[in-house]
């Protein structure tokens, strides 16, 4: 297979990763106001024949990309959620609203799972998603970050603009009270969310992944086993990389 390169443009950074067959020969990332150095990275990177991505940044990431890989001359395909694609149904009620970053993280998950699971992505939102034993997204929730909810508590209160503290099941400082009440938060949507879809799975196993930038801040209080897959995201984009080529379909009808 010839080289892929894959993006995923965030709220807050852009990752990305050249990939080679299945075999990752660079990635890293860059925050949207450092847009210029990709450029000049992506330059100096052996040219991909394809580049896939997702953007949930919005139209000016959208236009700096765009203008980026057209200048390049290569095949971009910019992922937007279908009903039905690499194994993955989609039940959205309106499957284009959905993140494709999300459908991406399902794709990706369907591939290393293949059953029921709990796909978890913490970045600036967080989203819990809910994959089938069929591969059937039956939906999910989305809840500010880590990061967000800290700020934003500050910004919307007469909280003093605090670091966050350490976590503690009971704190007695305000530092303290902050960032416990935020990982508690965010832990406890997780564990309503597994305990509601292992009673709905009837006998079949619940697998979870645990995934995003900010995934480390949550991992030492979830209770339950959870793997740990760096980069989902840009997993699943190549995936559909990967099913696209193989599939013999026309890229150049996909270029934008």
């Amino acid at each position: 297979m010839s080289k892929v390169l894959v993006v995923d443009s965030g709220n807050t950074r852009v990752k990305w990763a050249l990939f080679e067959s299945h075999n990752s020969l660079a990635t890293g990332y860059f925050i949207h106001e450092d847009s210029v150095s990709f450029a000049k990275l992506l330059h100096g990177l052996p040219k991909p024949s394809l580049i896939v991505v997702s953007n949930v940044a919005g139209l000016p990431a959208r236009r700096f990309l765009f203008n980026l890989f057209l200048s390049y001359d290569v095949t971009t395909l910019w992922v937007r959620p279908t009903v039905y694609q690499c194994g993955v149904s989609n039940h959205y009620r309106n499957s284009t609203q959905l993140g494709s970053d999300r459908w991406a993280a399902l794709i990706a998950a369907w591939r290393f799972i293949s059953g029921a699971c709990l796909v978890i992505n913490v970045g600036t939102t967080m989203t819990i998603d809910m994959l089938s034993n069929t591969g059937e997204f039956m939906g999910g929730v989305i809840t500010p970050g880590p990061y967000l909810m800290f700020t934003s508590l500050q910004e919307g209160s007469s909280i003093p603009n605090l670091h966050m503290g350490k976590f503690d099941y009971f704190p007695v400082c305000t530092a303290d009270a902050v960032k416990s009440g935020t990982i508690n938060s965010l832990v406890g949507a997780i564990d309503r969310v597994y305990q509601l879809y292992n009673s709905k799975l009837y006998g079949h196993n619940l697998d979870c992944i645990l995934t995003g930038g900010a995934s480390a801040i949550i991992y030492p209080y979830i209770k339950f086993p959870v793997r740990i897959i760096d980069n989902l995201v840009l997993n699943g984009l190549f995936v559909i990389a990967d099913d696209m080529i193989s599939s013999n379909k026309n890229l150049t009808t996909v270029k934008c």
